[in-house]
């Protein structure tokens, strides 16, 4: 062969790796690198692992898995591994799945960046993050993620109970530290929670669980002749983990259409900058979240709580050690800054007919909402300021002298006028510099010398 030939067929060899070799083939025979996802489609039938330091993928090519049993892409006590522009979905009769598209376990220095998510439907995370450190993911599209499942509760005392439900999360992390989740976008298209959603799949009805039927002290309060409200379940990003999570930020994502926006049982977070549009719920914090700042969010279309904060269920005060246990440590949520926030359009989402909209008097629930105790051991909230924020009565959709749908623009449960009434109401609450239109019951419930 002239040399001069010999020399172009190494070039084109050499420039289409991906030509002579699977990915999982490639990955197994490269450890440590990083592998190009030419353009295309790439069928697989079992996740892309990564569990040596230093691996990945990036390309414009997309990955389709086409066994809905398995992950798309799993990194597993690696370090440093970095996953970039590729697409990552599932074939049609394919998409209902119980995995992520991305499972990450105690992995370090991760990154995933202008990765696009299409048909991962599913009751876990669309990304999940468990036991994991210094994640950075930024600037990916996840996009119908949702799924029809059951939410179990039979096997906690405290519920005892099962429902059929819509359930999904986009981004969900547990247990993990110094966790960066910016500029993405989560966006259901598909799954919403309409009428006739909720006709079609026996939404909210009580169904067998992996325990029979036993109503605990939770559930008791919100069964209703073997229905529940709450079917529209899981959030465009979670991150869990009370005692465990800390140092979160996420900040400037854009997140349509979820049942709760963004989901937080973190320490020390940031939350700004995010833009949710239609939502059940905007933004909450429960379970011990301690030291959360909450700043320059926009929440349009909540049709039950625009921002929501309350003890939940997994805070505790120090417990001391029962028989052949261990000590509990404080799990409690205080020092809370909600700055600069705007809520408008409340009750134009997808859901205010399940909400307020099945009541005489139209009323909804609370633009801003302080809950009390789930259990009388809830330690209230404390040290909490409220400034700089904006509630309004109407929005884009909805003239301003329309009457509002919220019951009050700022709700303390546990309070009556300037009396905290529950001991595990919030507390210490400083209220200054807020723009508040009413509700249709006043302002607020609670008074701070207004």
């Amino acid at each position: 062969m002239p040399r001069r030939f010999l020399v172009l067929f190494t070039l084109v060899f050499t420039a289409c790796p991906m030509a002579m070799a699977s990915l999982a083939e490639a990955i197994a025979a490269r450890p440590g690198e990083i592998i190009e996802v030419p353009a295309g489609r790439h069928l697989i039938d079992a996740p892309l692992l990564f569990t040596v330091d230093g691996g990945g993928l990036y390309g414009p090519g997309t990955i389709v898995q086409t066994d809905p049993s398995q992950p798309i892409v799993r990194v597993d006590h690696a370090a440093g591994v970095r996953i970039e522009g590729v697409t990552l979905t599932r074939p049609e009769g394919a998409r209902e799945t119980p995995e992520s598209a991305i499972r990450a376990d105690h992995a370090r220095d991760l990154v995933i960046r202008r990765v696009r998510i299409v048909d991962n439907h599913s009751q876990a995370g669309a990304i999940t993050l468990r036991d994991c450190e210094r994640t950075t993911l930024t600037d990916c599209d996840i996009i119908n993620y949702k799924t029809i499942g059951i939410d179990d509760r039979t096997t906690s005392p405290l519920f005892g109970y099962a429902f059929h439900c819509i359930d999904g999360t986009g981004i969900f992390v547990t247990r993990s530290i110094h966790t960066t989740i910016a500029n993405n976008r989560i966006i259901e298209e598909r799954l919403l929670p309409t009428e006739a959603s909720k006709d079609e799949h026996s939404l909210g009805s009580v169904t067998d669980g992996a325990e029979p039927l036993n109503l605990g002290e939770l559930g008791s309060r919100v069964v209703r002749d073997g229905y529940v409200d709450n079917w529209h379940q899981g959030s465009a990003i979670v991150v869990t983990g009370p005692t465990q999570s800390r140092h979160t930020i996420i900040q400037g994502n854009l997140i349509v259409n979820s049942a709760q926006g963004i989901d937080l049982h973190s320490d020390y977070a940031n939350v700004s900058g995010n833009v949710i549009d239609r939502c059940m719920i905007g933004i909450k914090a429960m379970h011990g979240s301690y030291g959360v700042v909450v700043s320059g969010n926009t929440i349009t279309g909540a049709d039950l709580w625009g921002m929501v904060f309350g003890p939940g269920t997994a805070s505790h005060g120090t417990e001391p050690a029962e028989e052949g246990g261990e000590p509990r440590e404080w799990n409690g949520d205080a020092g809370l800054i909600i700055a600069n926030n705007l809520i408008a359009d409340y009750g134009n989402g997808n859901e205010y007919w399940n909400w307020g909209g099945r009541r005489e008097d139209g009323a909804g629930g609370y633009a801003i909402a302080f809950l009390a105790g789930q259990l009388d051991t809830n330690p209230p909230y404390t040290d909490i300021l409220l400034t700089g924020n904006m509630v309004l009565t109407g929005g884009r959709t909805q003239d301003p002298l329309m009457p509002p749908k919220y019951r009050y623009a700022l709700y303390l449960e546990g309070w009556d006028g300037d009396t905290r009434t529950n001991p595990t109401a919030a507390k210490d609450i400083r209220v200054e510099s807020n723009t508040f239109h009413p509700g249709l019951r006043g302002i607020s419930n609670a008074k701070f010398g207004e």
